[in-house]
């Protein structure tokens, strides 16, 4: 039900966050009714109508639209076009006439879905780094013979952007089952002390998770892209070795922390 409403959402080119579309409907008190979608979407501030029609009139409908069927406690189908209702995957036997349609719109008025929307397409931003810089890694054999030094630095700074990215995923809410082991391990261990700790924000909103991301992603870009087209690596070390001396002061605290 909550993915065929974040979907449709999508479908009309509403700036939505899929994953907080459907967290907001599966927590609703009311889920899984027709309640809990339009509390939602007036929530995100979606314009929206909910009808009774009868269904000699279902073909001058305004498509897309959803329709309402009253199986399985509650279930929502999407109509994107009159042709579909000829399609076998709609069972209009079932179907109570209730039909949602939403408008399309560029404003979302939640606060909270906004600043989640945002920090996904930084993760999605992140995620385009790395692709980049593995592309930089695969073709960087045709340019310049791999030294043992050279995979040890990019080694790192491709584990310590992964760390860096499960780090800011974490701040923002997305939890991955391995992190959370790895995170309650012992009694004494708590990431979230750490990343939410009032120090842990360097320059106000910049975090120790962002700044974790940006050192490692900095050093991937550096080796992954720099390095192939400019050439001359060691050029580049003597970066490498003021930043690690930049972030020592940031090790002792978390250890200490």
């Amino acid at each position: 039900m909550e993915q065929v409403i974040s979907d449709y959402l999508e479908s009309l080119d509403i700036p939505i966050s899929k994953n907080y579309c459907k967290q907001a409907i599966l927590e609703h008190p009311d889920y899984p009714s027709l309640l809990s979608v339009a509390d939602v979407l007036d929530r995100l501030g979606v314009d929206y109508e909910v009808g009774q029609v009868e269904k000699k009139h279902l073909q001058d409908l305004p498509f897309p639209c959803v329709l309402h069927l009253d199986e399985g406690g509650g279930k929502f189908v999407v109509v994107e076009r009159k042709s579909d209702l000829e399609t076998d995957e709609i069972d209009l036997e079932h179907w109570d006439g209730v039909v949602l349609k939403a408008e399309s719109t560029d404003t979302i008025v939640d606060t909270e879905h906004n600043e989640q929307l945002a920090s996904e397409k930084k993760q999605g931003r992140i995620a385009v780094v790395l692709g980049a810089a593995l592309v930089g890694l695969i073709a960087l054999p045709v340019i310049q013979g791999l030294s043992w030094l050279y995979l040890s630095l990019f080694a790192t700074a491709m584990a310590g952007s992964i760390i860096g990215y499960l780090l800011v995923a974490k701040d923002l809410g997305v939890t991955y089952e391995p992190v959370e082991t790895f995170c309650n391990a012992r009694k004494g261990t708590n990431c979230d002390r750490i990343l939410n700790a009032e120090e842990a924000n360097l320059f106000g909103s910049f975090s120790f998770a962002d700044a974790t991301a940006s050192y490692f992603i900095s050093q991937l870009l550096i080796m992954g892209l720099c390095i192939p087209l400019l050439g001359s690596p060691a050029s580049f070390m003597w970066l490498f070795g003021g930043a690690a001396i930049a972030t020592l002061p940031v090790i002792g605290y978390s250890l200490y922390y």
